[in-house]
């Protein structure tokens, strides 16, 4: 298989394209990256392991910059080596992610919200500036801090239910932890969600009125382990006689899982970091009281699955028109599962949306009404006699392609397992209004 080139780490196009890379690449230090050694010394303090060593706030670390700037400068042939300014922007954006709490934008703090607008105000601006000053670096400090997004006028509640101001997409992704997968932030707005195929019918323009972290895998063995204790994960004897080393065994899609397990996992791993459940349980049913309002994890819809499946694209899968890039199927898998992230990801990024193991929405397999366009929930009006939730991307054991499509969509019982069931989680960024 030829795979896609591997990004260095601090190197990209645009900012996003950076943090992407640095979080993901591979590290090499600043200096033998060609950084001057001032700059260099500002990445390693944002990159420090200890987070007591880290900048503590923006104002601290755009002083430093402000002096790196000020020398780079003043000083000739100080800007040699400066073609990898993005050096510098991904370590403000790992700063981001790490001295600024390690969480979504509306738990940062009021300074600490500011992040992702400082690196382009402190880092990318100033080294540019190394050539041709701008004027608003020549302003005094005071007005130079109104020139990012207007965050400070928000609070920090506020954020999880307005609209963020303009400048802060595309937000950074938050790293993944034993607990679960890196979550990608995607921005509200909208798709064509349906075709014209039976069940999948009225294909109808829909949007997606709040922004929302998604996990770019479903949920591993060992993460579901870290969460729901090891009683509730046994290696069957089919995952024992896989011929993989014990690490990537613990990195397969967590299969073999009721809805109600996803379920379950999502409001345990709510509380384990301290948000609200989205879920109430209520004899054998499960009630979503809040809806997109909740700010804890949970199931995506059927609408948010297939918008971010979709990516903005019009190709059939999940970030291609070829199966086999994006997809294990009973025609490439040996069936049996794979280890997450081996195949190509779609344009958000996100990976085995097609292939792999099918994955749990919250919805029931309900048809599709005309007139639902805006954050469409499928609930109540069941196809089938009996309780039924959709599942959307096909297992490793499908050989069927039409099962892959981003459109297609089965359901199976809530309470019904198999070895091809699984899911990923999302996370509301900002609620509905």
């Amino acid at each position: 298989m030829n795979w896609p080139p591997r990004k260095k780490a601090f190197e990209g196009p645009t900012v996003y394209d950076v943090q992407q890379a640095t979080v993901n690449g591979r590290y090499i230090p600043p200096e033998r990256r060609g950084a001057d050694p001032r700059i260099a010394a500002v990445i390693r303090r944002a990159l420090r392991v200890s987070r007591k060593e880290r900048y503590q706030s923006c104002d601290e670390l755009l002083r430093d910059l402000e002096a790196v700037r000020a020398s780079l400068v003043g000083s000739r042939g100080g800007t040699s080596g400066m073609g990898k300014v993005l050096l510098a922007a991904g370590a403000v954006l790992i700063g981001g992610l790490g001295f600024f709490a390690g969480y979504g934008v509306h738990e940062w703090s009021g300074s600490g919200a500011l992040a992702v607008a400082a690196a382009d105000l402190a880092v990318l601006r100033p080294i540019d500036l190394v050539q041709s000053p701008p004027p608003d670096l020549a302003t005094p400090r005071r007005s130079r801090r109104s020139t990012p997004p207007d965050l400070a006028a928000v609070s920090v509640p506020d954020l999880a239910t307005k609209t963020l101001p303009p400048g802060l997409w595309p937000l950074p992704p938050l790293p993944a932890t034993a607990r679960r997968p890196a979550l990608i932030a995607v921005e509200a707005g909208s798709c064509v969600m349906g075709s014209s195929t039976s069940d999948e019918s009225p294909p109808r323009a829909i949007t997606m009125s709040h922004g929302f972290y998604v996990a770019d895998t479903e949920i591993t063995r060992a993460q579901y382990r870290a969460v729901m204790g090891t009683s509730q994960v046994a290696d069957g004897t089919w995952i024992k006689k896989l011929q993989l080393s014990p690490a990537d065994k613990q990195r397969l899609p967590m299969a073999d899982l009721t809805w109600f397990d996803a379920i379950r996992y999502c409001n345990r791993l709510s509380a384990l970091e301290r948000l609200p459940p989205c879920y109430q349980f209520n004899g054998s049913s499960v009630e979503w009281p809040a809806k997109h309002a909740c700010l804890g994890y949970r199931l995506p819809t059927e609408a948010e699955w297939e918008y971010v499946a979709l990516a903005g694209s019009s190709t059939p899968y999940p970030g291609s028109a070829v199966l086999d890039d994006v997809a294990w199927t009973g025609l490439n898998s040996g069936l049996h599962p794979h280890p997450v992230k081996q195949k190509r990801p779609n344009g958000w990024g996100l990976f085995d949306l097609a292939g792999n193991i099918a994955e749990w929405v919250w919805d029931d397999y309900t048809p599709y009404l005309a007139d639902a366009l805006v954050d469409p929930i499928n609930e109540e009006r069941p196809l089938e006699s009996k309780p039924c939730r959709v599942l959307r991307g096909a297992g490793w054991d499908e050989i069927r392609p039409t099962r892959f499509r981003v459109k297609n969509r089965v359901c199976f019982a809530p309470d019904q397992v198999a070895s091809v069931h699984g899911f990923r989680i999302v996370r509301t960024i900002r609620a509905t209004p």
